[in-house]
């Protein structure tokens, strides 16, 4: 298979798999529908749970991130109130897994200066 043959399969996948996504996504709202409840216990398959999709934009970031801040976590069984760096409870918030490498290198910061880097095989190939 040449070059061409590759890429224009990948377009193909790539194009099933939003169909499929989409199709994916109807099938929850048919499903959601026909539930009629929050939760179902369905024969053969086990407990099916539904909840109402939501987006949440135009978040007041400096607000929750103080609200954030003056959090403190408590152990439910011992009481023990856990110690957390500022960091940490950002972090944890916030889900970034690793720093954002394309905004580390804005700022002229070399990310391999703070992480253990390791090269894999395979490339990672995007269309435009």
């Amino acid at each position: 298979m040449d070059i061409k043959e590759m890429l224009d399969r990948k377009k193909q996948i790539e194009t099933q798999r939003r169909e499929l996504s989409e199709e994916l996504s109807d099938l929850d709202n048919e499903i959601g529908l026909a539930m009629g409840t929050y939760k179902v216990e369905i024969p053969g398959i086990g407990l099916v749970q539904r909840s109402s999709k939501k987006r949440q934009s135009q978040w007041d970031n400096d607000a929750l991130l103080r609200t954030v801040l003056d959090t403190r976590l408590v152990n439910q069984s011992t009481g023990e109130v856990l110690d957390e760096s500022p960091l940490d409870k950002v972090l944890k918030v916030w889900n970034l897994g690793s720093p954002r490498k394309g905004i580390l290198k804005e700022r002229g910061i070399q990310a391999d200066e703070f992480c253990v880097t390791e090269n894999l095989n395979g490339w990672s190939i995007r269309i435009y």
